[in-house]
């Protein structure tokens, strides 16, 4: 895929996640498991049409991954960019900011306009287990220069910690499964939601700006439109807990908005509702 052009990586890479559909049926049973509560309005047929378009975007994804030094040089050309003004007045003063966002459209390349807005900017992370396939999708990711990503975990923390005290804003994708966190509402099941955001932003004062991508209608692919919201403020009263969990319901309200809104774009297939 490195060989070929962005367009022809992310074709090409569409038809392999298709493929890949037809054969992961466990992976399947999660996401129309997750549709059918999350999207019980929709009929069996229309799941599995948004099931297949969501392998042909991971494939997508994929594809265009492996381009993320051509999008990060082209990224003023490439990227729309909505709600500039949320990300300006909250680093006035250079002070950093804090990004969320969740695994929708092409996730990955959504780093490239965070960095764009940011200057310097920390991605925290999930290992994968493989410690020779997690180097090589971290270097991928590390292409375009300027970002570093810390994996999410106690012993990292502090790391993250230094890096956001020495100016780096940070992000995370928050709709990953958890055994551990807040108890927040998605789509009205009660999930376990990592609360490091929130936390960060309580201990150093800092805004939650929501973020999103979307590839963008009409163009040739390799374009996306980019939306920044008004930030999430996280409270800093005598109880911490409840100020956490305050911020983390307030984010996953805009998690819902974002898969209903483009509910083949969304990563189903790790069942988020267990």
């Amino acid at each position: 895929l490195r060989l070929m052009g962005l367009r022809a990586a992310s074709a090409v890479g569409g038809g392999i996640g298709w493929a890949a559909g037809k054969v992961s049926k466990k992976r399947n049973a999660n996401a129309r498991a997750g549709m059918a509560i999350a999207l019980p309005h929709l009929s069996e047929a229309e799941h599995a049409r948004l099931i297949r378009k969501m392998w042909r975007n991971i494939g997508r994804n994929i594809g265009e991954t492996v381009h993320m030094g051509f999008l990060h040089r082209r990224r003023d050309a490439r990227f729309r960019i909505t709600g500039a003004a949320h990300v300006e007045q909250a680093r006035a003063g250079g002070r950093p900011v804090i990004f969320f966002a969740a695994h929708l459209s092409n996730w990955e390349v959504l780093t490239v306009a965070l960095l764009k807005m940011s200057g310097r900017l920390i991605i925290g992370y999930r290992h994968i287990d493989n410690p020779h396939l997690d180097r090589l999708v971290r270097g991928l990711r590390e292409s375009a220069a300027g970002i570093t990503y810390i994996p999410d975990t106690r012993p990292a923390y502090r790391r993250l910690l230094r890096a956001i005290e020495g100016g780096a804003s940070f992000g995370l994708l928050i709709d990953q499964r958890s055994r551990q966190g807040e108890d927040v509402e998605f789509f009205g099941k009660t999930v376990k939601a990592r609360s490091t955001i929130a936390r960060l932003g309580r201990r150093y004062d800092l805004p939650l700006i929501p973020c999103r991508i979307r590839r963008r209608a009409g163009a040739p692919i390799g374009f996306y439109d980019v939306e920044f919201s008004p930030p999430v403020r996280v409270a800093r009263t005598d109880d911490a807990e409840a100020d956490v969990a305050e911020a983390m319901r307030a984010a996953y309200v805009h998690l819902e908005k974002w898969v209903e809104d483009t509910p083949a774009d969304w990563f189903w297939v790790h069942h988020r509702f267990r």
